[in-house]
């Protein structure tokens, strides 16, 4: 028994707080009320709902029906008593919001079947809170106010993972020049309700390369933790290049449900693989100067990764290096990765920072990995950013002892779209030069494109993602120079690439825009 001294005013609240050690402390309140009179407050309701789900519980779209139980808390009788209800939730609707609970007895409680109702909004927020408000009075003018809150629930569609679909073609998972494929993306519903009928549309700004079949796909209804795919059949031109980036946007429309997901793809795949038996097909970096004591050398025997053939250290002494690099021009920000072999001493103190001898790859002159023991055939990746990039192993030998093939390998190397010079057989389908200015630009670009004999092309301007920013041009060139103008008016300030395709290549030029 507690008093309180001074005494609290009826109809207030006191704030009770209850601590203990260990113990997360618990905030509550306390209704006061006149020990002489009636007081009426809410008590508890029960829902019957009607639409997307029976199930007691309120979703979009619902109408739905409130048993509400009022108790008369005071200890004094509560005679003609009249309930009306109100929300706060603009997404909520009474239909019904006056009952007459006549007399409520003191110290009881009184419920009403079907008190009142109400109908939510075809589109909501999933789990959004809607505040009801009960305003009660008898006919002695006393009146009382109390709330309680509904949970509102509803579908919450995303589009996650994107396969890629070629068993019709090479079954590699990636898209090739000249393949029928089709696109699945992964459309799950995470909201607390099922969804309306899901349409899923697929469209690509890269249409010089790529046709969406078939670009709208019926998912039904998506159930509650449940995940549909959007199936959408392709097909990639047969004169695509081999590492061009291809974009696409994905949009799922359930009745005022969306979700968007843009993403690009590369066509083809871009490997070095030496099977060409030799450092010529990508821009190696072979010449003394570069690569240490020993050049790195090309096996075509004993335990090769893929194919025929794989990069080997060079042979190299005690306190020598031998390192393989490349430098090349990244159109589209993607995953590079290799496959790595090592065969040499081991380290035991190489958790210390402190290595006998190893292999190390580095980026742009940061180390990203070391390697050392005996380690089989396994695969490394990295993200490369737009622009220009150098790539560098190095196999290192410390001041004594070998062990094993003492040697690294390297194969299988796939490339993020990158520029690819071609040989001289092919460079006189390349155009000679391409110039843009003004170079910062404000509103208009200005292309020159000298070119040596007549084929078509393609200009599209992508952001440092290698992601399309839908501003493009495409045509036929003609011997000599042609001219091409971008509007670069919708453009924010920054940095972007100018791609520019043609049969046989492609090229990329760093464009900054300046509002």
């Amino acid at each position: 028994h507690i008093t309180l001294n001074p005494a609290p005013i009826a109809g207030d609240s006191l704030v009770v707080c209850a601590t203990n050690f260990n113990y997360t402390t618990y905030i509550g309140s306390i209704l006061v009320t006149s020990s002489n009179t009636p007081f009426v407050v809410y008590q508890s309701n029960v829902i019957h709902d009607a639409g997307v789900a029976v199930n007691g519980s309120v979703e979009y779209s619902e109408n739905v029906n409130l048993d509400v139980t009022l108790s008369n808390v005071g200890l004094q009788d509560a005679n003609q008593v009249v309930a009306t209800l109100s929300c706060s939730n603009p997404h909520v609707q009474i239909t019904d919001n006056t009952e007459l609970y006549g007399t409520i007895n003191a110290s009881s409680n009184l419920t009403k079947t079907g008190a009142f109702a109400f109908t939510v909004d075809p589109v909501i927020s999933d789990q959004e809170i809607a505040t009801f408000t009960i305003n009660s009075v008898d006919d002695q003018n006393n009146a009382w106010t109390s709330t309680f809150s509904v949970v509102l629930n509803a579908p919450l569609l995303s589009a996650t993972t994107v396969v890629v679909d070629d068993a019709a073609g090479n079954n590699n998972g990636r898209l090739d020049p000249g393949e029928n494929a089709t696109i699945k993306i992964l459309t799950p519903n995470t909201g607390h309700a099922v969804s309306p009928t899901a349409m899923g549309n697929l469209s690509t700004s890269s249409t010089n390369y790529i046709t969406v079949n078939t670009p709208n796909y019926n998912m039904g209804a998506i159930a509650t933790s449940s995940s549909v795919y959007a199936e959408f059949p392709i097909t990639v031109d047969a004169s695509t290049p081999i590492g061009t980036s291809v974009n696409f946007t994905y949009q799922v429309d359930a009745s005022g449900y969306t979700a968007t997901k843009s993403f690009a793809m590369v066509v083809g795949i871009i490997v070095e693989d030496f099977e060409s038996g030799n450092f010529t097909h990508f821009p190696w970096d072979t010449t003394a100067a570069h690569s240490g004591n020993a050049p790195w050398i090309i096996l075509n025997n004993g335990n090769i990764f893929e194919g025929n053939y794989a990069a080997r250290s060079g042979v190299i002494s005690d306190n020598q290096t031998s390192v393989l690099s490349m430098t090349v021009q990244t159109l589209a920000a993607d995953t590079f990765s290799f496959y790595k072999r090592v065969s040499c001493e081991d380290s035991p103190y190489s958790g210390s920072g402190y290595w006998y001898d190893y292999l190390k790859f580095e980026i742009d002159g940061t180390k990203k990995g070391q390697w050392d023991g005996d380690i089989a055939w396994s695969r490394e990746a990295y993200f490369l950013s737009v622009g220009n990039h150098t790539l560098k192993w190095t196999y290192y030998k410390d001041q004594s002892a070998s062990e094993g093939d003492d040697a690294a390998y390297i194969d299988y190397l796939i490339f993020p779209p990158i520029y690819q010079p071609l040989n001289n057989q092919e460079q006189e389908l390349l155009v000679r030069s391409i110039v843009a200015y003004p170079n910062p630009c404000t509103d208009m670009l200005y292309i020159n494109i000298n070119a040596q004999k007549q084929g078509n092309y393609s200009l599209q301007l992508n952001n440092q993602l290698g992601q399309s920013m839908n501003i493009s041009a495409k045509g036929e060139l003609t011997a000599g120079s042609n001219f091409v103008r971008l509007n670069t008016s919708s453009l924010p300030s920054g940095i972007y690439y100018l791609q520019l395709v043609t049969d046989k290549s492609i090229q990329t030029l760093k464009i900054s825009v300046v509002k």
